[in-house]
């Protein structure tokens, strides 16, 4: 299983469209096609961040999208149900699982650090702290359920 790098945007996880069209061993341009001919599905789910990127050699630059984890599963609907695809959609649910638990447990630590340099956050922390727990908890028994 191929791992999938997520970039950070805008505040939120996206993944590069050419990624995506890079595991499905298919163009990229193909990708971009599906994405800009559904563009209005894409924007009804989250804000669609297009990208332009200069290549060497070419007065044309190249474009890509990046998607948010909804619109990246949408863009997979939408493409054949192939066993790369299956295999994609897969890897695709692990890299943005991963990314939330990474993120829960931070803030973990974050507060736990809070709390031990301040008495309001200490107060506020005992009854936060079965909450936060759980949560990390949750996320991490995902991480090793099989798909």
């Amino acid at each position: 299983m191929k791992l999938i790098e997520l970039i950070q945007c805008q505040g939120e996880l996206r993944v590069d469209s050419r990624v995506i069209a890079a595991q499905l061993g298919v163009r990229h341009k193909s990708s971009y096609d599906l994405i800009k001919r559904y563009e209005a599905d894409f924007r009804d789910i989250a804000v669609l961040v297009f990208k332009t990127e200069e290549i060497r050699g070419s007065d044309m630059p190249r474009k890509f999208a990046l998607l948010t984890e909804d619109q990246a599963y949408l863009l997979l609907i939408y493409s054949r149900n192939t066993e790369k695809m299956r295999t994609l959609k897969v890897n695709l649910v692990m890299a943005f699982r991963k990314a939330r638990y990474g993120a829960a447990y931070q803030l973990l630590a974050a507060r736990k650090k809070e709390a031990s340099r301040c008495g309001r956050a200490l107060a506020n922390w005992r009854y936060d702290k079965i909450g936060i727990h759980q949560h990390v908890a949750n996320l991490r028994e995902q991480l090793s359920l099989p798909i």
